[in-house]
Parts: structure tokens; sequence; C-alpha cells
């Protein structure tokens, strides 16, 4: 075997960092990217912990968690900051009055779960 050849038998990590990067990617919409990308990040990590060489998939996973957590994070700041926008929240509440007939606060209290005592 060529030293410079990875064994295909010791890719674990690398093989979930990728699979974790490109999920974070998919899922930044559905704000699942940030766990994502911290476990791609995490699989990186334990990948190079070991002692292995950092090969192509293992360094295209780590990219793509490191986008899609950054893109995560930046979506739930956009949404926290047009939250705090009047304009926005009455387009919102004008949007749930035509769709479901109630207004936002109507609805954020007809689907939340009530606590049990």
């Amino acid at each position: 075997m060529n030293p410079n050849q990875i064994n295909p038998n010791n890719r674990g990590f690398a093989v979930a960092a990728l699979v974790c990067g490109i999920l974070s990617v998919a899922t930044a919409c559905c704000y699942l990217s940030i766990p994502f990308g911290a476990m791609g990040i995490l699989f990186y990590c334990l990948n190079r912990r070991k002692g292995r060489p950092v090969d192509t998939m293992t360094q295209i996973g780590l990219w793509c968690s490191v986008f899609g957590c950054a893109y995560g994070i930046f979506s739930i700041v956009y949404l926290f900051r047009q939250l705090q926008d009047p304009a926005f929240v009455e387009s919102l509440n004008d949007m749930c009055l035509k769709l479901y007939g109630m207004d936002l606060q109507q609805l954020m209290e007809y689907y939340t779960i009530p606590a049990q005592q």
C-alpha cells in the first residue's frame, strides 16, 4: 500500500463529517443546521485527533459544516431582528388573518401546549 494512500476502513469520522456537513447546508432553512454543523466540526476534530491525515472528504465536510453553522446563526439573528420591526409583524399578522382567520397572537395561543400543573 502506498504510504500516502488512506486506508478505506478507517474513514468513519471522515464520512460522518461529510454527511453532517451536507445535512447542515441542506437544513439551513429549518434551523437544524447548527446542530448538524457542530457535529460535523466535532467529527472533523475527532478525525484529526486520531492522527489520521485530512483528506478532501473531511475538508469538504468541515467547510460545509462551518458554512451551515454560520448560515443558521445568521438566519436566527435575522429572524429575531425582523420580529422587532413593526411593519414586518403587521404583515405577518395580516397574512395569518387571511390564511387562518385569526391573528398571530391567537394562532400562537391556539397551537401552544398548555403546561400541566
